[in-house]
């Protein structure tokens, strides 16, 4: 027998719990999928991962990788759930969409998603609605406070050094020069970023609303009194 760390007892039980049971026929064994994901998501094999595995143990895994380990057990008659620990992953908004996506097919085989966390950020628990029920460590907190975007400006230093930035300006929304020459965003500039914030957070809440049911006001209340405790969470049926 496998032990596990204290902080994984109640997944362990979960898996120890579904590894097996009986029928009214012969005795069936089936097996719970286990997919950590800690570390990067790549899109592609790097040689930089490689590095990253050698030194973090761990093998970094793409997109492409997960969603086919996904689906392969989907179709799998001897895999009967899957158990997603996720661990601080480094993980786009888009792919977590994707992997979404794969979890949800597999749900359609009629098959179970369970979801242990020590705690949770944006993107992690964005992951995390996609399943059938999520464990957050008791002492574990629920970080999802929304987003932030932050520009540099360098007209400023450039100004303290004496030197000055001849470029060429192309239209109101071409803002690629600006931090060279100027110490903060134009109003369009300002105006394309926050649209883009503005859509980023729109899908964010939309996710967790469909993930846990819950209409787009009540979590966008919950993220407003975010960071939450463990038990807020659970209070708040997140």
């Amino acid at each position: 027998m496998t032990f596990l760390p204290r902080r994984m007892t109640g997944l362990a039980l979960l898996l120890l719990a579904g590894a097996c049971w009986a029928t009214a026929g012969p005795r069936t064994e089936k097996s719970i999928l286990r997919l950590v994901l800690d570390g990067p998501v790549m899109e592609k094999p790097k040689d930089a991962a490689s590095l990253m595995a050698l030194f973090k143990k761990s093998e970094a895994r793409t997109l492409h990788q997960l969603i086919k380990t996904i689906h392969q057990a989907a179709a799998s008659t001897e895999i009967a759930g899957l158990a997603l620990v996720i661990d601080h992953p480094e993980i786009k908004l888009a792919q977590i969409e994707e992997l979404t996506q794969a979890l949800k097919a597999f749900q359609a085989k009629g098959k179970k998603v369970y979801c242990y966390m020590d705690y949770a950020t944006n993107g992690s628990y964005a992951l995390a609605v996609a399943a059938d029920h999520i464990t957050l460590a008791e002492n574990g907190e629920l970080e999802i406070m929304g987003l932030h975007g932050e520009m540099m400006y360098f007209k400023g230093l450039l100004d303290k050094i004496g030197v000055g930035a001849d470029m060429m300006h192309c239209g109101a929304y071409k803002s690629a020069l600006e931090p060279f020459t100027r110490t903060e965003p134009s109003p369009e500039a300002a105006e394309n970023v926050n649209w883009l914030l503005d859509s980023i957070y729109d899908r964010w809440i939309q996710l967790i609303a469909t993930g846990r049911k819950l209409s787009v006001a009540e979590v966008k209340k919950l993220i407003d009194a975010a960071p939450l405790t463990a038990q807020q969470a659970l209070d708040g049926k997140l």
